[in-house]
């Protein structure tokens, strides 16, 4: 039953996950709101912060299901973070191959530097919070 719930928590990140990637391709093609349309102006924060709360609750709910006890909604921002820096050097050295020029070689090397050291100290954050959560779970 819990690899079950793991594996539900898993699919739901992926969708979560996937769901804020689509987001950003409609962008553009949202029609704009009218002024003083406060229902529709609602509507679209909701539409855009309800992704981002089912990541973080779904990535907090298999931390919990993988056994982690301790600061683990700080565990959850790290691991979140860790991930997108991860998708942005990805992204950076995408640039690299697709922009053969000196402006692509440059924007390509600082964002893949930048975040890098990023998940670098996401990576470290986390790995701290896991050893803290080790020795709390040994006191307790």
């Amino acid at each position: 039953m819990k690899n079950m719930k793991k594996t539900f928590a898993i699919i739901l990140i992926v969708l979560f996950a996937l769901i804020i990637m689509g987001q950003s391709y409609q962008v553009s093609k949202t029609p704009y709101l009218k002024q003083g349309d406060r229902a529709g102006f609602l509507g679209e924060i909701f539409d855009y912060l309800l992704p981002y709360v089912g990541l973080y609750y779904s990535t907090k709910w298999l931390m919990k299901l993988s056994g982690h006890t301790h600061k683990v909604g700080r565990q959850t921002w790290a691991a979140i973070l860790f991930w997108y820096s991860i998708l942005a050097v990805l992204i950076g050295l995408m640039i690299l191959v697709y922009e053969r020029n000196v402006f692509g070689l440059i924007s390509s090397g600082v964002m893949v530097l930048i975040w890098s050291l990023s998940a670098y100290a996401c990576r470290r954050w986390q790995q701290r919070l896991r050893i803290a959560d080790r020795s709390q779970s040994i006191c307790d």
